[in-house]
């Protein structure tokens, strides 16, 4: 398992960053991936938000899923994660829940979204994707 991180906040604790990430893969049995984990401002993840969504907001998290070009039999790629540390602080607040357990949700929902579950899509998809994300949260 490789992840990189970048413009980490210093508040931030980096093991606890993996730890969590790590549950995913190993549970997901992904444990030889790699993922890079990049911290972006609201104002920097709301444009990423509308070019590739076409949504005019700022949000907590965006999955981006490498194509196999990426990946060789060495190195299995998996994509990079857009995580908004402010909006996740905001929403922490807004739903009295821990900073701790939304930076874990959030980032478990992302990873998620790297391995191919997919919530938008309602049915099936969405409820398998959202009990594996209550299920690790669970183990953290």
């Amino acid at each position: 398992m490789r992840i990189e991180f970048y413009y980490l906040p210093k508040s931030i604790n980096l093991d606890f960053l993996k730890k969590v990430i790590g549950i995913v893969l190993r549970e997901e049995k992904k444990i030889d991936s790699e993922i890079n984990v990049i911290f972006l401002s609201k104002r920097q993840i709301e444009k990423l938000n509308f070019n590739y969504r076409k949504k005019q907001e700022s949000t907590d998290v965006l999955s981006f899923k490498a194509d196999n070009q990426f990946s060789t039999e060495d190195r299995n790629y998996l994509g990079e994660l857009v995580v908004c540390f402010p909006y996740i602080k905001d929403n922490a607040k807004q739903f009295e829940q821990s900073l701790k357990k939304e930076l874990a949700s959030v980032l478990i929902h992302g990873v998620l979204h790297l391995l191919g579950y997919n919530h938008e899509i309602r049915g099936k998809d969405s409820k398998i994707m959202m009990a594996k994300q209550e299920k690790y949260l669970l183990i953290i």
